[in-house]
């Protein structure tokens, strides 16, 4: 009289699997060849260009990671810290990379700036 026979499963598919947070996002996101995307990342920048923290976290995050916890980061002593000039040079190296040159433009300067 049973409705299944022993070991047999009554549902052999399993329950459906929901659809995450993540792919509907996504999904919206590539409608209209992902201009909505385009827009809210104009967004961001706007608001991080204006000084907002956590846009500019945000932004820092995406582009190159999330930062090591601090107690996991060394500590600089009075020995190690860089004098101004010793800051400006190492700047001017790092900006003297073309690739590091793209990425700051890219997410600094305006995009009809870019346009001209």
């Amino acid at each position: 009289m049973a409705r299944w026979q022993p070991g047999q499963c009554g549902n052999p598919r399993g329950r459906p699997k929901r659809k995450l947070f993540d792919q509907d996002l996504r999904t919206a996101l590539k409608r209209n060849r992902g201009q909505r995307s385009k827009e809210l990342v104009t967004a961001l920048i706007d608001k991080a260009r204006t000084g907002d923290v956590a846009a500019l976290k945000l932004i820092a995050e995406r582009v190159s990671g999330k930062p090591k916890p601090a107690e996991l980061a060394p500590t600089a002593t009075a020995d190690d810290r860089l004098s101004r000039e010793q800051v400006r040079q190492r700047l001017a190296e790092l900006f003297s990379l073309p690739e590091m040159k793209g990425m700051v433009e890219e997410l600094l300067l305006p995009t009809k700036a870019k346009v001209q």
